[in-house]
């Protein structure tokens, strides 16, 4: 289904992302807050309020002040894929889009990412699924599809 081009792509995408997202734990898209979680951040000195359970107490002993460690907050944050299939998207366009947007999908997949395609045209369309592995994508890519040649030959009919 996906163009061998782009299978070479997304290979080669996967190898130099899997270095640099190796350690993070919920999905390849780290937020900038602060928080809870497993993804260690920083060490800062302690502000009134601050959880004391996460007191860094050899930090402390070391400086006489105290010290608290901070985490990266962990979110789930889907991918969320808006495909045009309007009257306005010829055949080679939407081929493209297809293209492009599988693409997209399988990357965000392997990232550890959950995606959600949304068809937009005179008739809206969403599984309201959101993808989490390379088979549910091609399923869902293959139904797409389909509902593309079909709707391409209502419109010459």
């Amino acid at each position: 289904m996906l163009d061998p081009e782009l299978k070479r792509l997304l290979a080669i995408v996967k190898w130099e992302t899997k270095r640099k997202f190796q350690s993070l734990g919920a999905g390849a898209l780290t937020p900038k807050n602060r928080g809870r979680g497993l993804e260690f951040k920083e060490v800062r000195q302690y502000n009134y309020g601050d959880d004391t359970r996460y007191i860094d107490w050899n930090v402390t002993s070391r400086t006489g002040d105290i010290h608290v460690k901070e985490y990266y907050s962990e979110q789930d944050v889907p991918v969320l894929i808006n495909l045009d299939c309007s009257a306005s998207m010829k055949e080679q366009k939407i081929n493209t889009a297809l293209q492009l947007s599988y693409f997209l999908t399988l990357f965000h997949i392997r990232m550890g990412n959950r995606v959600r395609i949304t068809l937009f045209s005179d008739d809206p369309y969403h599984s309201g699924k959101l993808l989490t592995s390379e088979n549910e994508a091609y399923v869902e890519f293959k139904m797409i599809n389909d509902r593309v040649k079909i709707r391409k030959k209502n419109r010459t009919n």
